[in-house]
């Protein structure tokens, strides 16, 4: 792959990273002035405000772990683990299944 094909790949997903990143901040901003002022009374944002809401639901909520990390499935493994234990370990008698009475 030549050098010009690269570059036009890279600014390529440059310029499409922009135009998305623009089209979430007006969606964000639409949504909220649609929905906020008139079920809890609260003021219209302007574009710049809902990319603060983005950011900071971002820091708050978003994955602080590397990437690779996130894309495992050792979370998946995890969960299946501690349900292997929860079965084999149980401090529960085992009760025989009830059977449906016809009436």
């Amino acid at each position: 792959m030549n050098i010009l094909r690269k570059l036009l790949l890279i600014l390529g997903g440059l310029v499409l990273a922009v135009v998305l990143a623009f089209a979430l901040g007006i969606f964000v901003k639409w949504l909220w002035n649609w929905l906020m002022p008139p079920i809890f009374g609260l003021p219209i944002i302007s574009f710049w405000q809902a990319w603060g809401l983005l950011l900071l639901a971002k820091i708050l909520f978003g994955s602080h772990q590397h990437p690779e990390v996130r894309h495992s499935h050792e979370g998946a493994n995890r969960h299946g683990k501690l349900k292997s234990w929860l079965h084999t370990n149980r401090d529960v008698p085992e009760t025989e299944p009830i059977e449906p009475t016809t009436a």
